[in-house]
């Protein structure tokens, strides 16, 4: 399945400075993430979205998901915190 339209609608959101619409599509993006590549990346993404927007919090744990990502890259369900 190809994700590359919601990150591109995730990009225009921010571009035109609505970061929760941009968060909005990111994390629906991060969701349909197979590879843990692509996961790793999506989760990154996501994370400064939550950070840029305030949401301290829910960066924290979407870092945390990404640290269990890496720690174990092909077991590792792409869990999606709020999409």
């Amino acid at each position: 399945m190809t994700t590359a339209p919601l990150r591109t609608l995730a990009r225009d959101f921010e571009e035109l400075g609505d970061r929760t619409q941009a968060l909005r599509a990111q994390q629906l993006h991060t969701a349909l993430q197979e590879k843990a590549w692509d996961r790793v990346s999506a989760r990154l993404n996501q994370a400064r979205l939550e950070r840029e927007d305030g949401q301290l919090a829910q960066a924290v744990q979407t870092l945390a998901t990404l640290r269990e990502i890496l720690a174990a890259p092909g077991t590792t369900p792409c869990v999606s915190g709020k999409a």
